[in-house]
């Protein structure tokens, strides 16, 4: 499976890696005169005191990969001007006469060549620093490294600091300055740190593969569970998938000596990992599907049923066994279709007698009684029958009012809302142009659906969510995890 196109395409990436947006933070300190651009300081102090003075930017570091750069327009020249300047990180308000690396979460690079870390000297066999130069401060993966004039220092220093950091830098009498957040171009091309580790995590996706048949199990799955029939059906007739030997070479060796090892016993058994799709074969004949090549009921049905079979047991036993299990899926695979056209169309009174004939129980389970009725009171109010909304609150509601129903926002955004507020309805003239106009939009009717939707599957004893669903949650975590360990050097993913 090649990741590569797909980069680019399927996510798009925010880079934390730099501020580009951030300036320094001017903190209350005498003497320190700051250019336009933000970013450029001078500090003359009192010549009598000889103080240091302590910059920060005004923002922090967000990301687990940063760098920023600093060029030293000028240093002291006179021989009784005490040369002081250390450049690194810091929590916020570092005290300004106090070098980095001295208290607390510090870590300072100096002029002379020294970093300093929890007061103790480290020798990263760095070189001392003097006017013109460029000095460069990054942090990857909990390690600070430091750059002079474009180069990066093999060392670097191991930290565990729990506070957020602050590009900064101390100094003394005369120094002028200009940081690099990122806003230009800098010296140094920390884009290959990046491109080393993008590299290397593509190469370890790369080396995972999914069979074509257990992706195609994948899909099936979730069409079925979301009800979209006709384009299984539709599905099914394109791909006309069969399991076949290349395809059964693309798993992984153990899953390969079961399999020979059952077949020479003449008891051939298919890995319970084959049986994802929800269809057996007696549902397979009377829908119309083409089928993959095995005979077996799902293992969804046989948790209906509550048999085990394998395929060389008694095909009339089998056929049976299937059979009871198809009927008992009818409202799955008819009725529940047909519920969720009836919420999209809005017929929720519709619903609520299906449900009264067919389950009557599940109508009365905690959520989905004030779920549908609630609905039931805004399809009324979207077509002005003011009246009977009030009566059917005064029925079906209005015990229940701290009850919160599965809703979107006048943004369309997913929310909860009490169902004393849905009532709040009747006080509006216009409801598409109140606060609670999120309430009669199509959304509204999807969020209501689907909530119905995922509770049948678990009251027919389903997974409420399909495998693709699944997926899906765990790849957006794994995606969150990458951010998190720096992996992709401190972007954060987000899907389109």
């Amino acid at each position: 499976m090649q990741v590569e196109p797909y980069l680019n395409t399927i996510v798009k990436i925010a880079d934390n890696r730099i501020l580009t947006n951030a300036k320094l933070n001017r903190r209350k300190q005498q003497n320190i005169l700051y250019d336009n651009d933000g970013l450029t300081m001078r500090y003359q102090p009192n010549q009598e005191v000889h103080e240091l003075a302590c910059i920060q930017t005004d923002q922090a570091i967000t990301s687990s990969f940063y760098y920023f750069e600093v060029k030293i327009l000028k240093l002291p020249e006179k021989d009784n001007v005490k040369k002081f300047l250390s450049i690194g990180l810091a929590y916020d308000n570092y005290p300004s006469n106090k070098p980095l690396g001295i208290i607390g979460a510090s870590i300072g690079y100096q002029w002379d060549g020294i970093v300093k870390l929890k007061k103790q000297e480290i020798d990263l066999k760095l070189n001392p620093y003097k006017q013109e130069d460029i000095i460069g401060c990054g942090i990857y993966k909990q390690e600070i490294f430091f750059t002079f004039n474009g180069i990066r220092s093999l060392n670097t220093a191991k930290i565990d600091f729990k506070e957020a950091l602050y590009p900064t830098v101390v100094c003394g009498d005369g120094v002028n300055l200009k940081f690099n957040l990122g806003a230009t171009p800098m010296i140094y091309d920390y884009q290959k740190i990046l491109q080393k580790e993008k590299n290397e995590i593509i190469q370890e996706i790369d080396k995972q593969d999914v069979s074509p048949y257990s992706l195609h199990l994948i899909i099936q799955e979730y069409l079925w569970s979301q009800g979209y029939l006709n384009s299984l059906k539709q599905f099914e007739r394109e791909s006309s998938l069969q399991e076949n030997e290349n395809m059964r070479l693309e798993k992984k060796q153990d899953e390969m000596i079961y399999e020979d090892e059952q077949q020479c016993d003449g008891d051939f058994k298919r890995k319970q990992s084959l049986q994802m799709t929800p269809m057996s074969a007696l549902q397979r004949k009377l829908s119309g599907l083409q089928s993959p090549n095995f005979q077996q009921i799902s293992s969804i049905e046989r948790k209906v049923s509550g048999f085990y079979l394998d395929e060389q047991e008694n095909n009339n036993e089998l056929n049976q066994i299937a059979e009871q299990a198809f009927l008992k899926d009818q409202l799955v695979n008819q009725e529940r279709i047909k519920i969720q056209i009836l919420i999209r169309e809005g017929k929720i009174g519709e619903v609520i007698d299906i449900l009264q004939d067919m389950m009557p129980g599940f109508l009365k389970k905690d959520g989905i009684q004030q779920t549908l009725y609630s609905q039931y009171f805004i399809e009324l109010m979207k077509k002005d029958k003011t009246q009977e909304a009030i009566v059917l609150g005064q029925i079906h509601l209005s015990q229940h009012l701290n009850f919160q129903v599965e809703c979107v926002d006048e943004k369309l955004n997913p929310i909860k809302m009490k169902i004393e507020n849905i009532l709040g309805l009747i006080c509006y003239d216009d409801i598409s142009t109140s606060a609670l106009r999120g309430l009669i939009s199509q959304q509204q009717r999807e969020r209501i659906c689907d909530y119905i939707n995922k509770s049948l599957l678990i009251e027919l004893g389903y997974e409420d969510e399909s495998a693709l669903e699944i997926c899906f949650k765990q790849l957006i975590q794994v995606c969150d995890q990458i951010q998190q360990r720096g992996l992709l050097g401190g972007h954060s993913v987000q899907f389109l």
